[in-house]
């Protein structure tokens, strides 16, 4: 990808031949053609206002929506509040940045996932990485398991980013296919790439003959060598050692990053996307990870696939919690959508409470004050009937009351109001 600054165009303006001879008759094969009657004054006075006040009507219906649902409470219009300590204040909180990365070849096969978490622009974060042949053991049925690269070939992008995502308790921000060649393109930027190749890189052709095509040892490779290492695997390797080239190609390329005396350039100057992400873990702080997984053969002289041991998948849990401390839900209604009130007066019971309702799987998407102080008791509310069954098990996971509040126009599924009874536990 590329930035492209918009010029002028230097070519003058074709004008319409109407510009010039309007009023004038032409003659073509003989005939005479006749000036367009005019049109009428309905279409050059009217049609343009109630064209302008249809719009204007449109954006006074968007803004009044928008403000009644953003200053609603219990139902009720309220006035906006800007101090952070006053009660009525609301903010809608900004989860962490998170994104999915396919890696595929130029034909479409899945060669590895990355799943990229940003604490702050240029100020760190965490790379995990994941085998392609890992199995997705679903805890609702196990008989549903599937392979990650049977799951993108079925269900494309969608598929695996859910799939990825419950295997992670959280979501992804932004979702990204690259193939060999757009890898290529981004690791031209930082070229050339000094690597260690533990084992010579072989291809077979077609008639069996084997040719070394990267051989084992220390040398720099151009972006494109380097993007070609990423997805390589040789004839009967097991993926955890492609897996752990590819961990080392990324830290080798946020090294660079981080090293290059125009950041602009290394990554390229965009706001979403992958570039923030290079730039955050290239400067800040970083975390690369493989994710831990137990070997399982059939057999053999198949290559194993692999999977996640249940002592695994409790380190998996903590590393999440650790890297994404603001998560959004794998798929819509993964996580019941929270507002949390403080109703004490301090602030500190409701922070305290923060990470306690995403542990128990609540997706924080607004944070605030009560509509007053003194609150005894600390409540879960739901607005909608539906939503009756998420506020239980919320309510009963962080031991407080459930209790129906009807506002259709909320825009959570579920409302916390933190009480006294949680000052000082």
């Amino acid at each position: 990808m590329s930035s492209a600054t918009q010029t002028a165009d230097p070519k003058p303006r074709l004008r319409d031949l109407d510009d010039n001879h309007r009023n004038e008759t032409t003659v073509v094969r003989g005939k005479r053609k006749r000036p367009a009657p005019s049109p009428h004054p309905f279409w050059g006075l009217v049609f343009p206002f109630l064209v302008v006040a249809a719009a204007a009507l449109v954006f006074a219906v968007w803004r009044d929506g928008t403000r009644l649902v953003l200053e609603s409470n219990d139902g009720e219009r309220i006035e906006t509040i800007t101090d952070p300590a006053a009660p009525g204040y609301r903010a809608f909180v900004d989860p962490t940045p998170t994104m999915l990365i396919a890696h595929l070849t130029d034909a479409g096969e899945l060669v590895g996932i990355t799943v990229l978490a940003q604490t702050a622009l240029e100020g760190g974060g965490t790379a995990v990485l994941i085998s392609a042949e890992l199995l997705l053991e679903p805890t609702d049925d196990p008989a549903d398991a599937v392979f990650v690269r049977e799951l993108y070939a079925t269900e494309g992008l969608d598929g695996l980013s859910r799939g990825v995502g419950d295997l992670f308790g959280f979501g992804f921000r932004e979702t990204l296919e690259i193939t060999t060649s757009e890898l290529s393109g981004w690791l031209r930027l930082v070229e050339p790439l000094p690597v260690l190749l533990n084992d010579d890189l072989v291809s077979v052709d077609a008639s069996g003959l084997t040719e070394v095509e990267y051989p084992a040892g220390a040398r720099a490779l151009t972006g494109a060598d380097a993007a070609n290492v990423y997805g390589w695997l040789n004839d009967g390797e097991f993926d955890s050692n492609r897996t752990q080239r590819q961990v080392e190609l990324w830290e080798l390329w946020l090294s660079l990053v981080g090293r290059a005396e125009d950041l602009n350039a290394a990554t390229l100057p965009f706001e979403d996307g992958l570039s923030p992400y290079l730039r955050s873990l290239g400067v800040g702080t970083r975390q690369l990870e493989v994710l831990p997984l137990v070997a399982v053969s059939f057999g053999g002289d198949d290559p194993p696939f692999y999977a996640q041991t249940d002592e695994q998948k409790t380190q998996l849990k903590s590393l999440a919690r650790e890297m994404v401390p603001l998560p959004i839900g794998s798929h819509l209604g993964a996580r019941p959508t929270v507002s949390l009130l403080d109703g004490t007066g301090t602030g500190a019971p409701r922070d305290a409470l923060l990470p306690v309702l995403i542990d128990a799987g609540a997706e924080v998407t607004v944070i605030g004050n009560a509509q007053a102080f003194g609150v005894a008791e600390t409540t879960v509310a739901y607005h909608v009937p539906d939503r009756q069954q998420a506020a239980i098990a919320l309510a009963d996971a962080i031991g407080a009351s459930a209790r129906f509040v009807e506002d259709s126009v909320q825009p959570v599924d579920l409302t916390v109001t933190v009480g006294l009874d949680r000052v000082g536990s």
